[in-house]
């Protein structure tokens, strides 16, 4: 019967493949060595989303349904998963693949040979220091085709930030970093779906109306996030006539007021045609942390709710 089906032709073998999870294309390749050379040249097809963490001496990997889990990473341990890679498939496809990385310095040439004939509508990393950043625009080079998606926990040089390729979502916790509206504005207009915690940013109450303005003129979809100290979002509240007397369905300039709902620590409002929502928001715990959302979609039901 094996004889009969590798007999087949090789496009149709090919297209099956495709068709079979990894799991099962394991549990083929043991059947002989004519099946274990049909797993290894072929494509694995679409298995959604996939991991790779690599930290603390350990390698973590999802591809699919698939879980790889070693309790090292060092350079003989890569190798050997390496192995397993180029006898499961020759390629993959995903929806979403995730990279969080570290500093090992095997990790760079360990992720581009495994990734290698690897597609992802989106390839999102997360980095931790600038060698790892630099180890991630490095990997953003080749996946060309593929929306980018960068989280950074901490706070890189302004000429590093500012050389960024175009990014789909953008994470950055700049911590107690000060950071300049030149760079909080180059981080907007550059990105698209941006998210900063900014504890300590340098911006006036004019340089949050330019952000929504920036954020309602652009012609893409767009949301952005921002968790800023308590004094910043109050005065600029305050600056546009709202506070905490203020009543749903207010109208403000141009901000029209949905709710400001002190129980649940919700404020939310429209302006021409964007969201601008507050969360975790106090009229009067300075010492909370509180997050602005602005978010705008072409969407014609979206749109709808503005006409």
């Amino acid at each position: 019967v094996i004889d009969n089906i590798l007999s087949l032709p090789d496009t149709f073998l090919r297209d099956v493949m495709k068709n079979v999870d990894l799991e099962d294309r394991l549990r083929i390749r043991e059947v002989c060595r004519a099946c274990e050379r049909l797993v290894a040249d072929t494509n694995a097809g679409f298995c959604g989303r996939g991991w790779i963490q690599l930290g603390d001496n350990k390698a973590y990997i999802k591809l699919g349904d698939l879980e790889i889990n070693t309790s090292t990473s060092t350079e003989d341990k890569l190798d050997q998963i390496l192995q397993f890679r180029k006898h499961l498939f020759s390629g993959v496809a995903f929806e979403r693949f995730r990279i969080l990385l570290d500093d090992n310095e095997y990790s760079l040439p360990f992720l581009f040979e495994f990734t290698d004939n690897f597609e992802t509508e989106e390839l999102f990393i997360k980095a931790s220091s600038d060698s790892q950043l630099e180890m991630a625009v490095t990997l953003f080079d080749g996946f060309p085709r593929s929306k980018l998606g960068l989280s950074l926990d901490y706070c890189p040089d302004t000429d590093t930030l500012q050389s960024l390729p175009l990014m789909e979502h953008i994470e950055i916790s700049f911590g107690s970093e000060a950071v300049s509206s030149d760079i909080f504005f180059n981080i907007l207009t550059t990105h698209r779906n941006v998210h900063l915690e900014l504890e300590n940013a340098q911006l006036s109450s004019q340089d949050w109306d330019r952000a929504i303005q920036t954020i309602s003129s652009d012609n893409r979809d767009r949301t952005v996030e921002f968790t800023a100290n308590h004094a910043s979002i109050v005065h600029w509240l305050s600056d546009n006539g709202i506070d905490q007397a203020t009543r749903e369905g207010s109208v403000r300039g141009e901000f029209h007021v949905d709710l400001n709902a002190k129980s649940d620590h919700r404020i939310t409002m429209r302006y021409r045609n964007c969201w601008v929502a507050f969360y975790a928001f106090s009229w009067t715990e300075s010492d909370r942390p509180s997050a602005m959302g602005i978010s705008k979609h072409l969407d014609e039901r979206y749109q709808r709710l503005f006409a």
